[in-house]
């Protein structure tokens, strides 16, 4: 997926399990630990404001006594010119970045 630098996204983690599992985030192997990037309610990982550092996996692993899963995602942030297009999603204010050509 890609994002642009300066975007807000929630990137969801759907985990659904009993007894309920325990969840983490890691980026390129290690836990998500950044300012910009925080584990939001219902397993969503919240950039505020990506930048190029944040470019990587980021992989959502969930876990119970009956087991272990995960699910990878790359994410490429990168620069340029765009649009972005507010949203209210649940109380969350979002915004979209589209790619302009000029």
């Amino acid at each position: 997926m890609t994002l642009y630098e300066g975007q807000q996204y929630l990137l969801p983690c759907k985990v659904h399990g009993y007894p309920v599992p325990s969840y983490f985030w890691s980026h390129d192997g290690s836990l998500v630990v950044d300012i910009d990037v925080k584990v939001r309610v219902n397993n969503y990982l919240f950039f505020s404001n990506a930048k190029s550092s944040h470019s990587g996996w980021y992989t959502c692993t969930a876990s119970n006594v009956h087991g272990t899963i995960s699910h990878s995602v790359y994410v490429d942030v990168v620069s340029g010119k765009s649009v972005a297009l507010f949203s209210n999603l649940r109380g969350q204010h979002l915004a979209q970045f589209y790619p302009l050509d000029l």
